[in-house]
């Protein structure tokens, strides 16, 4: 009888266990998908906490891409600010703790007639949801003027969800 729920107790903690390793191994199939847990596209809101006294700077959308190798990539359609036009942003990330990463990159910005006026550069540390496909993030924007002194500059939050397949049938 001893024998049996002795049998019956291990056979329980067996399955137990063996839930837990699967589901495990189903969370870090996830996170090898996707490199260190950022690696992928996204669409971001950017959103500044507070600008300087006459900015006119304000909330915008932008899509980013994280490479496997630590490179970043960013798209946006800044709202207007003195008539400038930026590039899309080139960076780099790296992570910095466990579910922690940062970021910088760097923007050219032109005039009207499409002459070098400076650099738009954005720094952030983020955290990606348990589930990987969103991420808030918190930051500082500055801008630059061609001789690289800062003219503008201010904090920022982000908020990104992550772009998946979507198959067609």
């Amino acid at each position: 009888m001893m024998t049996k729920r002795l049998t019956t107790n291990l056979l329980a903690v067996g399955v137990i266990l063996g839930s837990v390793a699967l589901w495990g191994l189903g969370n870090e199939s996830r996170a090898t998908l996707h490199g260190s847990n950022l690696q992928g596209s996204w669409v971001v809101t950017v959103t500044p906490v507070q600008t300087p006294s006459g900015s006119s700077f304000q909330s915008y959308n932008a899509l980013i891409t994280f490479t496997q190798d630590g490179n970043v990539v960013e798209t946006s359609l800044l709202p207007p600010s003195r008539a400038r036009a930026s590039t899309a942003g080139h960076g780099e990330w790296t992570k910095t703790g466990m579910r922690s990463f940062a970021l910088t990159y760097v923007k050219l910005l032109s005039d009207e007639r499409g002459n070098f006026t400076g650099l738009i550069r954005v720094s952030e540390s983020l955290e990606p949801s348990l589930s990987l496909d969103d991420y808030r993030g918190v930051g500082k924007l500055e801008i630059l003027d061609s001789t690289g002194d800062v003219i503008e500059s201010f904090d920022i939050v982000t908020q990104a969800t992550r772009i998946h397949i979507e198959l067609l049938l």
